[in-house]
């Protein structure tokens, strides 16, 4: 069924055999020149035959696979698949199918965006971050070095296909990295789902489905009013200006797999306390936040030395104006606001909270 609908310029979602049918019927529609399967190895070899055979509508479908990993979404990676593209001489009538994690929607988009000046493309998430963030409302791209989405494009997909079955697969930290953005929605927009992460002691894909829908209704809610990050949508940034600015610190720094989501946990913690500390948000409100996302990740530890770099990385920020270090905080739970100025004392104080 499809459960959210909009006129251009948001895409629809679908779900299950819906979502397969009306991926087909798109393609029957359109009549493609050429549809592009576009993967990373990992996924491709555990779920492109599932996909492909639902794709009944496609006689002849091109596959671009690359190694999985976010240091992928690097500019040396989109030369190959321009590339790759430009061999099998796709045109403005291509069609893109983007199936992965987040890292493969993220380029996929950036290059359907771009390659030939736009094509069209579709999301097919299979990891829980992609299911309810980051295959969702368009926002795609690439890392500039270690820096984090540093070039990018607004452009909306045709639609999102969410099949949870391709979710068998993930290793819990995956799980609870997805889990991190549905906390996150719940506490800018609305209180109830918050609550129920609450009471929770426990997720599961299998279990907690109807919560990843409407985990991905509150995202497109938000990005129905504002596509293009003009306000409103800025609020989605609650817990990334300190948690992108600790991602990219890791990837540098560390040997260990970096988690998007639990970056974004630690970062929704520091965010917060620097909202309480500025009286934006209720000393009951911070602890409640903070006892919700305790329950579910363990704290990252960042290390005293790191606080310069990690200021420096967030000078990097798309938030920012005029010198201004800028963030999304929330304001109580189930409300946020679009960017708050903070000061670097705040942010070190926020750290060394985080690490108490």
């Amino acid at each position: 069924m499809t459960f959210l609908n909009h006129s251009e310029p948001v895409h629809d979602i679908f779900e299950g055999e819906n979502g397969y049918a009306a991926l087909n019927a798109l393609i029957e529609k359109n009549k493609y020149s050429k549809i592009v399967l576009f993967s990373d190895e990992v996924v491709y070899d555990l779920w492109a035959g599932k996909l492909l055979q639902e794709l009944y509508a496609a006689q002849d479908i091109h596959t671009i696979v690359i190694e999985a990993g976010e240091e992928q979404k690097q500019l040396e990676i989109c030369r190959f698949i321009y590339e790759e593209l430009a061999d099998i001489e796709a045109d403005k009538s291509t069609l893109m199918i983007n199936f992965g994690g987040g890292v493969v929607t993220d380029i996929g988009g950036f290059i359907a965006a771009t390659f030939k000046r736009g094509i069209d493309f579709v999301n097919v998430p299979t990891t829980l971050l992609g299911m309810v963030d980051a295959a969702l409302g368009g926002k795609n791209g690439i890392d500039l070095g270690a820096v984090k989405n540093q070039i990018g494009t607004t452009a909306m997909p045709q639609l999102v296909l969410i099949d949870c079955a391709f979710a068998e697969s993930l290793e819990p930290e995956e799980i609870l990295s997805g889990l991190a953005e549905m906390i996150k929605h719940g506490a800018i927009a609305d209180a109830a789902v918050f609550e129920r992460f609450e009471q929770a002691s426990s997720f599961s894909m299998a279990a907690d489905s109807q919560s990843i829908l409407e985990s991905a209704q509150i995202k497109m809610r938000i990005v129905s009013e504002d596509p293009f990050e003009n306000g409103l949508r800025k609020v989605l940034n609650f817990g990334h200006s300190i948690g992108h600015a600790l991602e990219s610190y890791l990837l540098e720094s560390s040997e260990e797999r970096v988690y998007h989501g639990y970056c974004v946990a630690a970062g929704m913690i520091m965010e917060s306390h620097m909202a309480w500390q500025s009286g934006l948000l209720a000393e009951t409100d911070f602890k409640r936040l903070v006892a919700v996302i305790d329950r579910f990740f363990d704290r990252i530890i960042i290390p005293q030395n790191a606080v310069p770099k990690l200021l420096e990385l967030m000078r990097h920020d798309k938030k920012n104006r005029d010198g201004n270090l800028r963030y999304a905080p929330i304001t109580a739970i189930g409300f946020a606001k679009d960017t708050y100025i903070a000061d670097s004392q705040q942010i070190e104080n926020a750290i060394q909270f985080y690490n108490s």
